[in-house]
């Protein structure tokens, strides 16, 4: 997943995570290995329809 802010004090990205604080959404640097990171897995027949995959304008599927 793409990360949401960068750390200057540790030169290093953040990312938003689950699960580390009460089940929660968080963050934690990317370096970081104790963290559960969501993934979306996408089957090969699935078509790309639309979008640049930015957030104001996110990609959009078809699925057979």
């Amino acid at each position: 997943m793409s990360p949401y802010s960068y750390y200057v004090e540790s030169n290093s990205a953040r990312v938003f995570v689950a699960g580390s604080w009460y089940g929660r959404l968080s963050y934690a640097n990317v370096t970081d290995n104790h963290i559960i990171r969501p993934v979306i897995s996408l089957k090969s027949s699935v078509v790309v329809t639309g979008g640049d995959g930015s957030g104001t304008n996110p990609y959009t599927v078809e699925m057979p």
